[in-house]
């Protein structure tokens, strides 16, 4: 009688994307390996040269928290993995964030579920019971270091100074900025933070009911907390990592006709190319190789492309 094996494929990284055009975005940076898509998800195997990196892309089905957790969920019904990547665009609700700037989640609160309506004065009062969920410390700390330690920090600046070229590439002259100012993309920087999981919103009102939750809340998007859920249901780490798009306000209709998606594509991309500007061994992060829980390795067959290689024998946590 045949035995049938019942060993699981395993991937070290996991990354899941909301919209096409993100997606696309990706495509643009990675190359696509053996497809695992099913009848109504696109699932890929990236190909990493140079790394014995594995990863897999999921795009979803369809916007918003429902649609992400389906997605991670289908990954790991059938794979095992190491890290789970919600990988996107957000609004700004900072304003330490410009438009092209990169968020990556400390922590990440989500209101979606258990939020309570009420009418008040004519009109609807919310309140909110969030559900908070943590990043791990070594991973924010390795993702830290791109900016600080000295083997890192040209990179850093490399990545920045040619993303800056892209966007202006992309729209050269000023744009709807926070509360109708003008604003330009620039060199974009990096930033950890608080990310917020809420509806979508260019509501000021909605807006600061979020940064009552936390006073430093970076961002507002509609997945990661999905994603976050099904990860850690399994014990797998997750983190979010957001390309500043609009700044959650009443300006974003006229920023996206003033930008013609333009900002959109440069928010796209640097979240997406960021991961180029590190290059972490063991001697830099300042941990013993036996202990390293990533490294990043740059490929020289593409000046875009990073490869992170997580130690398949452990997840992170």
């Amino acid at each position: 009688m045949e035995i049938m094996s019942t060993e699981r494929r395993y991937f070290d990284v996991a990354v899941v994307i909301p919209l096409e055009e993100e997606c696309q975005e990706f495509l643009e940076v990675f190359d696509l390996g053996e497809d695992f898509s099913t009848e109504f998800l696109f699932r890929s195997a990236i190909n990493l040269a140079n790394s014995d990196l594995t990863m897999i892309v999921i795009k979803q089905e369809g916007m918003g928290r429902t649609h992400a957790g389906n997605a991670i969920a289908s990954v790991l019904e059938e794979f095992d993995i190491g890290l789970a990547v919600c990988l996107g665009i957000a609004g700004s609700l900072s304003d330490d964030l410009q438009l092209g700037d990169v968020c990556y989640s400390t922590q990440v609160f989500d209101v979606l579920d258990n939020a309570k309506a009420s009418d008040n004065k004519g009109g609807i009062d919310i309140e909110f019971s969030p559900t908070h969920y943590r990043t791990d410390r070594s991973l924010v700390a390795c993702l830290n270091f791109m900016r600080l330690k000295r083997e890192l920090r040209p990179l850093y600046k490399a990545w920045r100074s040619d993303r800056g070229d892209f966007a202006k590439t992309l729209v050269p002259g000023p744009l709807v900025g926070r509360k109708g100012r003008a604003e330009s993309l620039h060199e974009p920087k990096a930033l950890e933070g608080t990310v917020a999981c809420a509806a979508v919103t260019k509501s000021e009102e909605y807006n600061e009911k979020l940064r009552k939750i936390d006073r430093k809340v970076l961002a507002v998007e509609t997945e990661s907390g999905a994603v976050y859920e099904k990860a850690s249901a399994k014990a797998i780490s997750a983190l979010t990592i957001r390309g500043i798009s609009d700044h959650a306000d009443a300006t974003k209709n006229e920023l996206e006709a003033s930008s013609r998606g333009g900002r959109s594509q440069g928010s796209c991309r640097q979240r997406c190319t960021l991961p180029t500007a590190t290059a972490w061994q063991p001697r830099i992060c300042g941990l013993p190789e036996e202990e390293t829980p990533i490294e990043w390795q740059v490929s020289s067959t593409r000046t875009e492309r990073s490869q992170w290689r997580a130690f398949p024998s452990r997840n992170i946590q």
